[in-house]
């Protein structure tokens, strides 16, 4: 998540940035916990079923970029995607 990390500054006020659990067994506590240990600012989100398959996620860790008509623009795991790919693409859902 370093390469969202590194762009969540510039686009924290105009994007929302959530990070969905995918592990049942994991309550909301421990969800919150890693996500301090990490440093992660934005909002963390517990387990849902049909998360994985409703936005067709096949690997984890995977980012999904959603835009504000629920069009996926672009996906990623890590290393996949450079910083600077992210930053297009949210500049331009964010146009």
């Amino acid at each position: 998540m370093r390469t969202i990390k590194d762009v969540y500054p510039d686009f924290q006020d105009d994007v929302a940035f959530i990070a969905v659990d995918v592990d049942p067994s994991e309550s909301a506590e421990t969800i919150d916990a890693y996500a301090s240990q990490q440093g992660y600012p934005w909002e963390m989100a517990i387990h849902h079923a049909d998360v994985m398959s409703d936005f067709g996620i096949s690997r984890q860790p995977s980012k999904v970029l959603i835009d504000g008509n629920g069009i996926i623009t672009l996906r990623g795991t890590p290393g996949s995607r450079s910083e600077n790919t992210w930053r297009m693409a949210l500049e331009a859902v964010t146009a």
